[in-house]
């Protein structure tokens, strides 16, 4: 999960962080639907509600993110510059 946000992150338009968002949501979702349709321990519920959203999280944060290349490359767009 934690890939395919990064992926989805930074291939996405300027790298908007909703892209992230979006497919962490759907991939939560069909988490849910999965955990419903089968039996499951109480144990597993809680850490998927715990670790699903963190990832989509730090996916989201480090997709985000421009390197120094990045930032070079495109004179003027960053005050200062």
């Amino acid at each position: 999960m934690f890939i395919c946000i990064l992926i989805a992150t930074r291939v996405g338009h300027n790298r908007n962080p909703w892209h992230g968002y979006g497919i962490g949501g759907f991939l939560f979702a069909m988490v849910v639907c999965n955990l419903m349709m089968l039996l499951y321990p109480v144990w597993y519920w809680v850490m998927n509600f715990l670790v699903h959203p963190i990832a989509a999280y730090a996916g989201t944060k480090l997709g985000i993110e421009k390197s120094l290349t990045q930032i070079v490359e495109e004179p003027g767009r960053y005050p200062g510059s």
